[in-house]
């Protein structure tokens, strides 16, 4: 009998995940990857509150015009062209039924870049991406939100970001395909989705910032 509980108990994990693929279309391995970061996370040491902002480095003449530093994906590699580049591929390839992912907005947040991927098309999901750059030849991830089925499902292709500092918080603004979306960045250990604008006349084909 006891047995049987123990199989039973191990058994439950495993139908859940394949019920949650079967329902969104997402892997198993990319729903143990997500709660993998975000178990991490969670246990990391806290990041401080005020990033170290972007590094005033010195350059050689062969670096001018040319990138140091690339977030890519695995569906979009490094180009040979900028191989020098330090490349930083945290841009999940794809999800199911989407465009490749891709990015076109960044702005500094409390001392951090912070950028967002989606799918080319005007349709979620998407995520953040947050970097220390005070090293610019070596950028570094220090938090990526990702979460498709949940808090970043409604997002879509960023044109531009809003900001505004109120009340001593820092909120950042961006569109999402029934809106706009409002999330307090101002603690970066806890960033929070705290408002969604439902705009009953914009469509993934239609909102734009």
């Amino acid at each position: 009998m006891k047995i049987r509980y123990y199989v039973m108990a191990l058994m439950v994990p495993f139908v859940t995940l394949l019920t949650h693929a079967a329902i969104t279309g997402v892997s198993p391995m990319t729903t143990l990857s997500n709660m993998a970061t975000a178990v991490s996370a969670a246990v990391a040491d806290p990041l401080p509150l005020q990033g170290p902002g972007l590094g005033n480095l010195t350059y050689t003449s062969a670096e001018l015009f040319k990138p140091v530093s690339m977030i890519t994906s695995p569906a979009h590699p490094l180009d040979p062209a900028h191989s020098s580049a330090y490349e930083s591929r945290e841009v999940p390839a794809t999800y199911p039924g989407r465009k490749d992912y891709g990015m076109n907005a960044g702005i500094m947040v409390n001392g951090y870049f912070l950028t967002s991927f989606a799918p080319d098309s005007g349709l979620g999901p998407d995520g953040f991406l947050l970097y220390d750059v005070s090293n610019p030849r070596q950028i570094q991830l220090v938090k990526k939100i990702y979460e498709p089925e949940a808090r970043t499902k409604e997002f879509r292709e960023t044109h531009s970001f809003g900001t505004a500092r109120i009340g001593g918080k820092t909120y950042v603004v961006l569109p999402s395909i029934n809106g706009v979306e409002f999330w307090d960045f101002t603690d970066i250990n806890d960033i929070k989705q705290v408002k969604k604008l439902h705009c009953p006349a914009s469509t993934a084909a239609t909102t734009r910032t």
